[in-house]
């Protein structure tokens, strides 16, 4: 990032700082926008600038916000109101994605911070999880609801290509990571997707899935 550093404080502010000395370039303080005080999730980098997701974690009355900084001044380009944004931020083309304690899931512009679309599991959050970062794999979104189901949306439409929950599960999902494979023949090469579960089955043992991307197929199942 530069010669700057960027902190979120969960007193409600939002710093960039010299990372060589320490100086304070800007802050930027987000509760003068609403009942907010809380960044989850990791900043974004897009050339000139810089996005962040704030919350006030499952507080019926707060609210988040996506921020579109300008890196060097601090100046906000755009921001987009939302219930809460607590995910770190991903971008696909000119687009970018986030997920919220609703369980809710959005598109919006990276150039204007319009909403592209939005989607929702239906899932509730009484215990007040956090929901993870969405993974981007060509044109898919892919997510761990709360409701532990693995949706798979079209990134363009938010339109669900497939979705698959595991019979026994019992807790919710708590991460993705991208992986590459080799086919049998070693010559075509396809993406999987590896989830860890929090718990599996009546054991409370984590479990460890790998999804064919395409299809969502279950290639594989290990309980830890």
């Amino acid at each position: 990032m530069g010669d700057l550093l960027f902190i979120g404080s969960c007193a409600g502010n939002f710093y960039a700082l010299n990372k060589t000395t320490g100086e304070l370039k800007w802050s930027y303080d987000i509760r003068q926008d609403g009942r907010q005080v809380s960044f989850h999730g990791n900043p974004l980098v897009i050339n000139d600038l810089i996005l962040i997701g704030t919350d006030k974690s499952c507080d019926p009355e707060g609210i988040g916000h996506v921020y579109a900084f300008e890196r060097e001044s601090g100046k906000v380009r755009w921001k987009y109101r939302s219930t809460s944004v607590p995910t770190d931020i991903v971008q696909l083309n000119s687009n970018v994605y986030f997920g919220s304690f609703q369980d809710n899931w959005s598109s919006i512009d990276l150039h204007t911070g319009s909403l592209k679309w939005s989607f929702s599991t239906g899932a509730s959050n009484k215990d007040c999880h956090l929901p993870r970062a969405p993974v981007i794999y060509k044109d898919r979104l892919v997510i761990s609801g709360l409701d532990g189901v693995i949706y798979s949306l079209d990134a363009l439409s938010g339109r669900v290509s497939w979705k698959r929950k595991l019979a026994d599960w019992r807790g919710y999902l708590a991460a993705i990571s991208r992986s590459k494979t080799s086919g049998t023949a070693g010559i075509r090469r396809r993406f999987a997707f590896h989830v860890v579960g929090e718990r599996f089955g009546t054991s409370g043992l984590p479990c460890f899935c790998r999804f064919e991307v395409n299809h969502g197929a279950l290639e594989a199942k290990v309980i830890a």
